[in-house]
């Protein structure tokens, strides 16, 4: 199924946030920064919209994630739990008859999968 460019900058924003943060895998936490990263889209306004604050999320996930300080550089992939999301959110965007994934689905997936992190904080933060 095709991906929306927001998607698809989420994830290399996530991959990156990975590396910054010194993590070897791509986690959901890190979605929810590339999310925050990228600063536009539904889903974006969505958790704006319901009081989610942008850079507290992104000070809070960024503690929680960061790795030992090193001068190694591990290659960074995703996890099994990212790889069930993303596999989530295209059937979350095939079930809404949307033609392509969105932002909107990952954070369906997220919640979907709920066995993370990630949706633990969305729903402290956001009172899901």
């Amino acid at each position: 199924m095709p991906q929306t460019v927001r998607y698809n900058k989420i994830l290399i924003y996530a991959r990156e946030e990975a590396e910054r943060l010194q993590n070897t895998e791509v986690l959901a936490e890190h979605l929810l920064l590339g999310i925050v990263r990228l600063n536009e889209g539904l889903a974006f306004d969505l958790l704006t919209r319901a009081g989610w604050i942008a850079e507290e999320a992104k000070e809070q996930l960024a503690e929680a994630l960061r790795g030992p300080d090193s001068d190694m550089l591990q290659p960074v992939v995703r996890s099994a739990q990212v790889e069930r999301i993303l596999r989530i959110a295209e059937s979350e965007a095939t079930a809404c008859g949307d033609e392509a994934v969105g932002s909107v689905h990952l954070i369906l997936a997220i919640l979907r999968e709920h066995i993370n992190r990630a949706a633990a904080y969305l729903e402290s933060h956001w009172q899901i």
